[in-house]
């Protein structure tokens, strides 16, 4: 359509007749010699006047079209070149939003609140900005759990040390060696728990162990609860486990009996004097269950969530570091099983340890 348009604009439209030599051809005709008058030429009159003819007509529509092709040629490369700098740099605006945006992050100090937020169509690069905003926003929960966990687990030390500092300090200034035998004992119950407090979070941040191997978990409950004797004796708490056969899954051993251990643990030391905590442990399909029901106060509706965080204590006063059953559940996830709060039949608690079943 360009080439024709060109052709169209450029073309002579004088017949060719009447053009230089043709003209002249024609005077050859039955007028005068040299007069040009005659008849008007014909194609094909004449010595070799067809073929001269022919060849001009081809060598005339040669020459407009190449003429016509060139300058087409022309404005189609500049008009491309036009088209491909706008639509190139319309393409290559979100990438350079999100090279910017990563470059921030690179920084020394790294600004989590902003996102990429890119608009247009749901394309590719509008699919790619999304799901870095969705890691921004993991990687922003996460610094920010960190901070707040980090404030907490300080918070949690200070306690215990400022407690210990200031029985130390009145047991030096008390010459009376029974006073400084009860200052002594009051210290080492708050360093005892320091030390708990600091295993338990070594514990989340080494993270799930690597070793898994088939283990009884009936066996393994009536263990930890043999453990906890002296705890449960130290509440005044009855603890039994209930019988049951062999139950096997598959897990790190290690973190499989800290798991158990905390959550006989926390029916023991959450529980009231004079109650009792019963460990079961059954099958149901592909799945192996520990249960741990008491008969205390339970777990009000809106903390039943909240039991799970980490150094999160209803009860300030309550013994324990407030990491216990965060560290059960993690160590749960990792043997692809699970924690939950359930209501008990005892009118307690009931944590149920959900494991699957080796195939």
């Amino acid at each position: 359509m360009v080439v024709y348009t060109v052709v169209a604009a450029r073309a002579d439209l004088t017949p060719l007749a009447d053009r230089g030599q043709f003209a002249q051809d024609a005077g050859t005709g039955a007028g005068p010699p040299g007069t040009g008058s005659g008849p008007p030429f014909q194609p094909g009159s004449g010595p070799g006047g067809g073929q001269r003819f022919e060849r001009a007509v081809n060598q005339e529509t040669l020459d407009r079209v190449r003429t016509a092709g060139l300058w087409s040629l022309g404005g189609i490369l500049v008009l491309s070149l036009g088209i491909g700098w706008v639509v190139a740099g319309r393409v290559l605006r979100p990438v350079r939003r999100i090279t910017e945006r990563t470059r921030d992050l690179a920084s020394a100090q790294p600004d989590l609140s902003g996102r990429i937020a890119l608009g247009g169509p749901d394309d590719e690069l509008r699919r790619l900005a999304d799901t870095i905003d969705g890691l921004l926003d993991r990687i922003a929960a996460g610094v920010e759990g960190r901070r707040r966990f980090l404030a907490d687990a300080a918070h949690e030390l200070r306690t215990p040390v400022t407690a210990a500092r200031t029985t130390v300090e009145v047991a030096m200034a008390d010459p009376d060696p029974q006073e400084q035998r009860r200052a002594l004992a009051t210290a080492g119950r708050q360093l005892r728990r320091m030390g708990r407090l600091v295993d338990d979070l070594l514990v989340l941040e080494r993270g799930p162990g690597g070793r898994p191997a088939v283990l009884d978990l009936q066996a393994l409950a009536g263990d930890a609860a043999g453990d906890l004797g002296p705890v449960a004796a130290e509440h005044g708490v009855a603890l039994t486990v209930q019988p049951g056969a062999r139950a096997v899954v598959e897990a790190d051993p290690d973190d499989l009996r800290r798991a158990v251990t905390n959550l006989i643990e926390n029916a023991l030391v959450h529980n009231r004097r004079g109650g009792s905590a019963v460990v079961s442990v059954t099958r149901a399909g592909g799945r192996v269950l520990l249960a741990v029901d008491d008969d205390g106060p339970g777990v009000p509706e809106p903390e039943r969530e909240r039991v799970f965080d980490r150094l999160h204590r209803a009860d300030r006063r309550a013994p324990g570091t407030g990491l216990g059953l965060a560290i059960a559940r993690e160590l749960a996830a990792a043997a692809g099983g699970a924690v939950r709060l359930e209501p008990s039949a005892m009118g307690g608690a009931r944590f149920v340890l959900d494991l699957p079943a080796p195939g």
